[in-house]
């Protein structure tokens, strides 16, 4: 069976500071590419850390990220 996702988070875990500052534990993600998403949400709230997590420029401390299957 062929994987239709275009973007696929899961179980993402990130903080900073050595664990001190938590921005996501276990976030699941799913997307095709005619899929839009808006994220929204107050500063600090994690929006350009997710942004950077599936860019690759920012290391993640668990789960998997996956663009159209790599």
């Amino acid at each position: 069976m062929r994987d239709e996702s275009f973007v696929r988070i899961n179980g993402l875990h990130k903080s900073f500071g050595q664990g001190a500052v938590r921005v996501f534990t276990g976030l699941d993600l799913e997307m095709s590419r005619q899929d839009r998403l808006v994220v929204i949400g107050p500063s600090g709230g994690g929006k350009s850390t997710l942004l950077r997590c599936i860019m690759g420029l920012d290391p993640i401390d668990a789960g998997e990220i996956r663009i159209d299957g790599k």
